[in-house]
């Protein structure tokens, strides 16, 4: 009935409920590890609390403490992807909303103190 994926996708409404029964008497890990003894590919679907605790996760550096003034230290995680000509990622929390303003418009846009006022006093941006 269901040799390919095509078949799998025409039969889904007879083999779901089959499938659903079947995981909910196991575990995630009993579940993985008895599809992939019998040479079904599969792996686990994480929740994110369990990413945190991932090993493999901890092993390729994707958690980076970041620390928030307001909220303190927390975990973010990083990109799986590491490029060696890649620049790092910041390691400090994300500005406040208009805290990098007065560096964009003055250093990237070039705009003299004039423009810069003028801007603030008509509430088109806000510097944090």
């Amino acid at each position: 009935r269901s040799k390919g994926g095509t078949e799998r996708a025409t039969n889904a409404k007879f083999l779901q409920p089959i499938i659903e029964d079947w995981l909910a008497t196991l575990t995630r890990d009993e579940a993985v590890n008895t599809l992939n003894e019998v040479g079904v590919p599969t792996g686990p679907v994480y929740t994110a609390e369990d990413v945190f605790q991932d090993p493999q996760v901890k092993a390729r550096g994707m958690l980076m403490p970041i620390d928030d003034p307001e909220v303190g230290e927390y975990a973010f995680t990083r990109s799986p992807i590491h490029l060696s000509e890649a620049p790092e990622l910041p390691k400090n929390a994300a500005p406040k909303l208009g805290g990098d303003t007065d560096w964009v418009l003055r250093d990237v846009l070039g705009y003299d103190d004039a423009k810069v006022s003028a801007l603030v006093e008509s509430e088109i941006v806000e510097i944090g």
